[in-house]
């Protein structure tokens, strides 16, 4: 059982991290942004319905990362009973 499951988890984890680390870095480039660039970024969301703020945004992406942090230490909590 060992052999299987921790290869899944660190793949599953790996996978949350990624997805993370992606949001993370698009939220990161539109707050740094300036000039031309902010306004085609803001111009390019706007035309595809993308309304949500980055204050909102960021709230989102901690509380991504809370419930799945929250997830796998439950998961791993089962795993040792």
């Amino acid at each position: 059982c060992d052999g299987t499951f921790f290869p899944t988890l660190l793949k599953e984890m790996s996978s949350i991290s990624c997805s993370f680390n992606t949001r993370a870095k698009k939220l990161l480039e539109l707050h740094m942004a300036t000039g031309v660039h902010k306004y085609l970024i803001w111009f390019r969301n706007k035309c595809q319905g993308n309304n949500i703020s980055l204050v909102e945004e960021g709230k989102d992406l901690v509380t991504y990362a809370t419930v799945n942090a929250i997830a796998i230490r439950k998961i791993l909590k089962k795993y040792d009973k």
